[in-house]
């Protein structure tokens, strides 16, 4: 029976992995521009930038980043596939009569690039954590309802503040590289018990 248990901790122990949730929480960051748009967290992220006409992008703002020019569909792509447990999310106010969201949209995409889940919260001029617990994000986009024009095009704009994304690098093994491991166990099992 000891020998059982031993072959299971063989197979079992390098499938699980204690981590603690990595938070990208803008005070510490690694790369911004010349004119403060957010590059990357080297190792952890990449943000978007330079989408439009207009040099937007994530700026820094106050311990976290607004969408700069108030742009739609700016993203994070992650060094890696994350979990993705939480952010913090508000309308940016402050900046007089500019357009706000109404809800923003958090859209999740695999590392193919393929859309895996969507998420859509009312947002206000308070903070407010969302949380998604969604696993093998590669790519987090953020787009949202409301806002109104801003400039002389016909894209519809609106401010908002990030902070604190919450995530977890760990990568959580796949169903079916549970049955096969579970297979190999039995089969192991079978073999030294006779």
């Amino acid at each position: 029976m000891r020998f059982q248990q031993f072959i299971f901790l063989l197979f079992f122990l390098p499938c699980i992995a204690v981590s603690a949730p990595t938070v990208i929480n803008f005070s510490q960051v690694d790369a911004y521009t010349g004119t403060d748009t957010l590059v990357s967290r080297v190792g952890i992220a990449n943000f978007s930038s330079s989408l439009y006409s207009h040099p937007d992008g994530f700026q820094d703002y106050g311990g976290g980043v607004y969408n700069w020019y108030g742009e739609r569909r700016e993203y994070i792509t992650f060094s890696q596939s994350v979990q993705l447990i939480s952010l913090v999310v508000r309308q940016l106010s402050e900046f007089g009569n500019l357009p706000l969201p109404s809800s923003m949209i958090f859209e999740m995409y695999d590392s193919s690039n393929a859309l895996i889940a969507t998420k859509t919260v009312a947002v206000g001029t308070t903070l407010q954590t969302v949380t998604f617990s969604q696993n093998n994000v590669a790519k987090l986009l953020f787009d949202f309802t409301g806002g109104g024009a801003a400039y002389d095009d016909v894209r519809t704009h609106g401010w908002y503040f990030l902070d604190d994304i919450t995530l977890d690098t760990v990568a959580v093994p796949e169903p079916n590289v549970w049955i096969l491991l579970l297979a190999g166990m039995l089969l192991v099992s079978k073999f030294f018990r006779k």
